[in-house]
């Protein structure tokens, strides 16, 4: 088992973030706090607004992506698929039919029925699949380095061979397995007669090469690919977007458009955009600052230029030009409520 620690040296409740992945309805819903490593439940939609009251626009809470009832269905066709038509094809062919009409909880249902050897299987296949969605995520934060150390079992002959680097072996790590088994077995053996045998355990050897998530919403539900400026996976098809909506809900277009590790890459810049001069005189101070600090970086500018603060004309109001709303003219700015309340400027 590995131990996934955050740069102020906090450990993240790695099995809490399981959980958080094994949920899939819309409450409760699960938030990584990025400077303790613990995770927040929220219950109710009272609860949540009641969250988002205390932390603002802080980006210290993070919403843990999860499944939803797609991947469940998906995660239950393949262990019909990879294990019941292997074991028992006849059992296979009536929870396809089973699964066909009623999705995943029917078979969960047909499980349930039928003793512990099915749903044992099942619950250790998808809470793999859950710890599997857990470490990529956990180690794909944005802007959140998490170091990750391996530390295993005692006595497991398994978790041996991957601190010693071996677990690549398949020869070894069959071996192992089979040793594992075999102490089961024993244990098993060793039992009273009314005591119930350990069911013995699903190995999956090879587990199926996911896509990690988006490096900056951290989700995995929309096609990801990793970006020319970079070498980061990012979400988003920018075909989706809607000519003069100013959405910012396409990651991939936020990055190539909202960052000057973006406009690095677009303007054919040589060297790194952390240290091009043209990349900071390619806009006005606030704005270059905004541009390689924003929460569309992968990485922030680790020198940002000083800038002097805009403000409104009218109301001297401070104006974030990055984020807020705004008219300009003549190098003035008005904000956007004094717009709408009829400010104009005079020339």
């Amino acid at each position: 088992m590995d131990t996934y620690t955050l740069p102020n040296g906090r450990t993240i409740d790695i099995e809490g973030c399981v959980d958080a992945v094994l949920s899939y309805t819309e409450y409760p819903q699960h938030y990584l706090d990025t400077e303790t490593g613990n995770v927040c439940v929220i219950d109710t939609s009272d609860a949540l607004k009641k969250l988002v009251e205390e932390i603002g626009a802080s980006r210290r809470y993070l919403e843990i992506t999860h499944f939803d009832e797609d991947d469940y269905n998906d995660i239950m066709e393949e262990f019909l698929d990879a294990i019941l038509r292997v074991e028992d094809p006849k059992l296979f062919a009536t929870l396809a039919c089973t699964f066909e009409t009623g999705g995943w909880q029917a078979v969960i249902a047909r499980f349930e029925k039928m003793g512990d050897e099915w749903i044992v299987g099942w619950n250790q296949w998808i809470c793999d699949e859950a710890w599997l969605l857990a470490e990529q995520w956990v180690t794909h934060i944005p802007n959140v380095p998490v170091n990750v150390e391996f530390e295993g079992c005692e006595d497991c002959a398994v978790c041996e061979l991957m601190r010693k680097g071996e677990d690549n072996n398949f020869r070894k790590l069959m071996h192992a397995f089979d040793i594992e088994n075999s102490m089961q077995e024993i244990a098993g053996a060793s039992t009273e007669p009314n005591e119930k045998r350990p069911t013995k355990k699903i190995v999956k050897v090879e587990k199926r090469s996911k896509t990690p998530p988006c490096g900056l919403c951290g989700k995995s539900k929309k096609p990801r690919f990793k970006t020319e400026c970079c070498d980061n996976w990012v979400c988003g098809d920018e075909n989706a977007y809607v000519l003069f909506s100013y959405s910012r809900d396409i990651c991939s277009r936020n990055h190539r458009r909202l960052t000057l590790c973006g406009y690095h890459r677009e303007g054919r810049h040589p060297g790194n955009w952390k240290d091009c001069k043209e990349c900071i005189e390619g806009f006005e101070p606030e704005m270059a600052v905004w541009y390689g600090t924003n929460e569309y970086n992968f990485e922030k500018h680790p020198n940002p230029p000083a800038f002097k603060p805009t403000h409104c004309t009218n109301c001297n109001i401070a104006i974030s030009l990055g984020e807020d709303g705004y008219t300009t003219f003549g190098g003035m700015y008005a904000c956007e409520d004094c717009v709408d309340g009829g400010f104009t400027f005079k020339k």
